[in-house]
């Protein structure tokens, strides 16, 4: 009886001891949920936590790697966002999101020869995401390729015929030389929305 009683003392002790460390507070889940609810509160760096802390437990979790880039660039690290959103796109190939984040950041870091071929691997998976033609079409803008820009744009409208950011960049393309989509005061990350914000319960 007495050694039946230690080893169920011992059994809750250890159970109290890992439900008091920060990695096996939470599942992967929960600390992905976690560092969701910060990213839309505005609390970057607990986001980047709370993910790292999802990946420690599950160092697969592709949505935990995109949303941890989308924390990293929304505190102007692009080039450590780049590398998480990589690191996603290994784990998940065809990940158009993370493949959409990744332009985002290239073009913020103002590398948007790389940035159009991230968009054009996104559009491979995903050729009616609105965001990406948008995306793409500055990007082109930003490389002076203004034909390849409109026809960006065009199909941009094609989905949303009234998308003023598509409308604005189209109106620069046409332009040409002489006028820029550079230096405009939103970034593409804060410009096109970067997380897999729905929560889930069950590990991607």
């Amino acid at each position: 009886m007495k050694h039946f009683s230690y080893r169920v003392l011992l059994s809750l002790l250890i159970v109290i001891g890992m439900a008091g460390s920060p990695v096996y507070a939470e599942s992967a889940v929960g600390w992905y949920n976690k560092g969701t609810d910060f990213y839309n509160q505005g609390n970057y760096k607990e986001a980047v936590d709370a993910y790292n802390q999802a990946l420690l437990i599950n160092p697969e979790y592709a949505k935990a790697w995109n949303n941890k880039g989308a924390a990293l660039a929304a505190q102007d690290k692009y080039a450590d966002a780049v590398s998480a959103y990589e690191k996603a796109l290994l784990i998940k190939p065809n990940y158009a999101k993370a493949w959409n984040n990744k332009g985002n950041a290239l073009r913020d870091l103002g590398q948007f020869e790389e940035a159009v071929a991230a968009y054009d691997e996104a559009l491979k998976i995903d050729p009616g995401y609105l965001k990406v033609w948008i995306s793409k079409g500055l990007a082109l803008n930003n490389l002076e390729r203004f034909e390849e820009a409109v026809e960006a744009f065009d199909k941009a409208l094609q989905l949303d015929p009234q998308n003023a950011e598509a409308l604005k960049g189209r109106e620069i393309a046409i332009s040409g030389p002489g006028t820029s989509s550079v230096g405009t005061p939103v970034t593409a990350t804060q410009a096109s929305g970067s997380i897999s914000s729905s929560k889930t319960t069950v590990k991607q």
